[in-house]
């Protein structure tokens, strides 16, 4: 019981600011339709009985839970969002109240918030039982009535006319009522009904019986009763002549009675607010389009603004620091991916020039560079190497560089495939466990490529490749005939290019390396095949590249449209600069790197392990 008092005390006190709001819209908004504000009481009764509510930023409540109900295990406390009254509060009762010591402890009966929970209850019952009596009596008083029409009933022992009954919701008029009065009260009661005001002020006096301790609730519920009588009447007179009117509100003044303020039951007719009502029937006027939309607007903002909770602080993310602004010549350096490349580390060199290059790994047949933009901690790479623009961006944050996964493009690079948040540190950082992780991960890289690409233990490839070769002036076909490889032999490969009549027009043969690698391509420019043959080659400290790209004519004589070669950085930049569309754009032939050997059939390579 102590548990459901505190939780009613926090919706009385959280409803208290709604109650106040629609006091005040009732008392502005004086042209607002009076069944507006009925709704706006319904809004009030959802708050006071609902024990939760969804969160917004936009709450005007100030705390969800102003009496926490587990405070009562120490000391005592509030948290109403008021920091004048939580600490005035709050204060007092730290200094006061110390259960255990001060106040009996929480199991005792003596406890103060045990015997408030016990009045509390008292008052419930009292109210429920006033409600009840108060009902039974008058079920009593109409026991000799007649029925004079449908749910209509005649009572000579009552003076006013009134509803009775929720279920089955009955009329009862006086015997004595003139006959004049007796349309515009039927007419009034009926209207009652349809609106279901007869459950209304029930359910109103339940949820005062409930929050009977807290004065703004006794507050709302006269202004509900009133407010029910109001919006009845503007119901009823709506169709109504000028001369109806008149006669309606002569009417409510000859039936007008004295009751007591606070009824459960019944729904009666001259019941409250008399004067008030007969003064509002007569300058009733129909509602301007303005008014109906600013009332609108109105009920909208009070019920988001008070039927919701305020967000949990401990919900709200923490504000961070403001974060370090670093500068272009910060991200100027060598650095090292903490991710392995293709076959090796993956490098990426940022130069005070402007410009960068990075390199995927030992299998890499890509050396990627281009322009770098840095703006805001964010560093952008524009690789221009392929013929388009590809993007990568990195956060920087404290010396390391971190991969932004979102604000890149798909696929910035050509081998490696990055995921967010992997960060590139600068080479003179890395230490030995650094470089160990690397190592870890190549090995698990090079077990699953051949895992991948053993895909016949014979070690054989039983296909020979063909595809269409056009030269100059001459067509034919491009052959790669790797049946003779076997297991630890070197038996060559070969490859090469007839015309239509079956005339090799030219031919080379491939063995297996053991510190280089060689690929042939075939590209395609203005309907002109052309052969790429690529070799980088690995030094004790670097690596060598040659390139070169050629056609045939029909005698079978090369026609070479580049050739390039790069042993240093600088050569090796350039080298980037002038092949690397041509390889991207081109299908591959054949590739031999040490052990592993990559032919395409149609538009799938396959791998062979030759170990």
């Amino acid at each position: 019981m102590r548990a459901v008092f505190l939780e009613i005390v926090n919706m009385s006190i959280t409803a208290g600011g709604l109650i106040l709001a629609v006091i005040l819209i009732r008392f502005v908004f004086r042209k607002m339709p009076k069944w507006m504000v009925c709704a706006l009481w319904g809004v009030t009764v959802i708050r006071l009985i609902c024990p939760f509510s969804i969160e917004s930023a936009m709450s005007l409540v100030p705390a969800s839970k102003p009496v926490d109900t587990t405070m009562y295990i120490g000391r005592p406390y509030i948290q109403s969002g008021v920091d004048l009254v939580d600490n005035t509060v709050n204060a007092y009762l730290g200094s006061h109240y110390y259960e255990g010591v001060t106040v009996p402890a929480k199991e005792s009966a003596a406890n103060p918030i045990n015997i408030l929970a016990v009045i509390w209850l008292t008052g419930m019952l009292l109210m429920a039982a006033y409600a009840v009596v108060s009902y039974i009596r008058l079920k009593r008083s109409v026991r000799a009535s007649i029925s004079v029409s449908q749910n209509v009933l005649e009572c000579d022992d009552i003076s006013f006319p009134f509803i009775l009954g929720m279920i089955r919701p009955m009329i009862y008029l006086p015997s004595s009522m003139d006959e004049s009065a007796r349309e515009f009260v039927m007419t009034h009661e009926r209207a009652h009904i349809k609106r279901l005001d007869h459950w209304w002020k029930p359910v109103g006096f339940l949820v005062l019986a409930i929050h009977w301790f807290n004065p703004l609730c006794w507050i709302s519920y006269i202004l509900l009763c009133r407010d029910i009588e109001l919006a009845t009447d503007e119901k009823v007179i709506k169709e109504m002549t000028r001369d109806d009117i008149a006669g309606y509100s002569q009417t409510l003044l000859n039936m007008g009675h004295t009751r007591r303020l606070i009824t459960a039951c019944p729904v009666a007719f001259g019941e409250v607010g008399v004067k008030e009502r007969v003064k509002s029937i007569l300058n009733y006027r129909k509602p301007a389009f303005w008014v109906l939309v600013v009332s609108v607007l109105a009920c909208i903002v009070i019920s988001v603004c008070f039927l919701t909770n305020p967000k949990d602080k401990a919900d709200e993310p923490d504000v961070a620091e403001p974060e370090k602004i670093y500068t272009k010549d910060d991200v100027i350096n060598d650095y090292i991916c903490e991710q392995i490349g293709f076959g090796g580390m993956f490098t990426l060199t940022v130069s005070e020039d402007g410009t960068f290059y990075y390199y995927e790994g030992l299998l890499s047949s890509y050396f990627g560079t281009g322009k770098w933009q840095y703006e805001n901690n964010k560093l952008t790479l524009l690789d221009e190497g392929t013929g388009k623009i590809r993007k990568a961006v990195f956060r920087y944050e404290d010396g390391d560089l971190l991969y932004c996964q979102q604000e890149s493009d798909e696929y910035p690079f050509t081998y490696v495939e990055l995921t967010d948040g992997i960060g590139f540190i600068p080479k003179d950082e890395a230490d030995e466990a650094f470089y160990e992780e690397l190592d870890r991960q190549q090995k698990e890289q090079a077990e699953e490529l051949a895992r991948r690409v053993r895909e016949v233990k014979s070690g054989t490839i039983e296909k020979v490749i063909v595809k269409e070769f056009v030269g100059e002036n001459v067509e034919g076909f491009v052959f790669v005939d790797a049946t003779k490889i076997v297991k630890n032999k070197q038996m060559p490969i070969k490859i090469w290019i007839e015309n239509t009549g079956g005339r090799i027009l030219w031919e080379s043969e491939l063995r297996i390396p053991e510190n280089e690698w060689t690929s042939f391509y075939l590209y395609e420019e203005d309907s002109i095949n052309y052969v790429i043959q690529y070799n980088p080659k690995e030094n004790e400290e670097q690596i060598a590249y040659t390139f070169k790209m050629f056609t045939l004519n029909e005698k079978g004589e090369e026609s070479v449209k580049c050739e390039f070669s790069a042993n240093s950085e600088e050569e090796r930049k350039i080298f980037n600069s002038n092949v690397e569309s041509y390889l991207h754009n081109a299908r591959l032939l054949v590739n031999i790197l040490r052990d592993t050997i990559c032919i395409e059939d149609g538009n799938s390579p396959i791998w062979r392990d030759l170990k």
